[in-house]
């Protein structure tokens, strides 16, 4: 179980009802916060972990099934910076299930807004280029140091978090 820390314009967007006390999260990671953000090329939801800043971004054009995508965003980008599968399908099966809340961190909201500039930043290029990978975007983004981690990068500070339950596994 995790909760989705949503900004108020979010959690109107998406019709949610905020909890006041949520009760802890039962992965690794920990809870997301989220944020809408306007692209040229459209509307993400933008997922930013708590405990590691790892970012994902689902387009709200999948906004019908948005939990399943928004699983399958960190599964993607879990394997993408080398987490084993096993510990990939724990973490992501005690995501569930999601529950909703308002922001709790302005910290976590300030490297939001940064990577927030920087998904507007990379969607305004590739109107240019005519190429966009919103993957590659988060992988880039994932391998960017932040000054919140002592200037680590988040898919270090995630693979870091996620060794315990590796090293629990065997």
């Amino acid at each position: 179980m995790i909760t989705l820390r949503c900004t108020r314009k979010l959690l109107q967007y998406l019709d949610k009802q905020s909890l006041d006390a949520p009760p802890p999260p039962t992965n690794t990671l920990g809870n997301w916060y989220a944020n809408l953000i306007p692209t040229v090329l459209g509307d993400l939801i933008l997922l930013t972990n708590e405990c590691s800043l790892l970012t994902v971004a689902v387009p709200t054009d999948l906004l019908e099934d948005f939990p399943t995508q928004f699983k399958i965003r960190v599964l993607n980008m879990l394997f993408a910076v080398g987490i084993p599968p096993e510990v990939i399908h724990q973490e992501v099966a005690a995501m569930d299930p999601i529950l909703y809340a308002k922001t709790a961190s302005r910290s976590i909201l300030g490297s939001m807004n940064d990577l927030a500039s920087h998904f507007q930043y990379h969607a305004y290029r590739a109107v240019e280029e005519k190429n966009f990978s919103l993957s590659r975007v988060e992988l880039d983004l994932n391998q960017m140091p932040h000054g919140p981690l002592d200037y680590q990068d988040a898919a270090n500070a995630a693979r870091e978090l996620l060794s315990n339950r590796k090293s629990n596994l065997n």
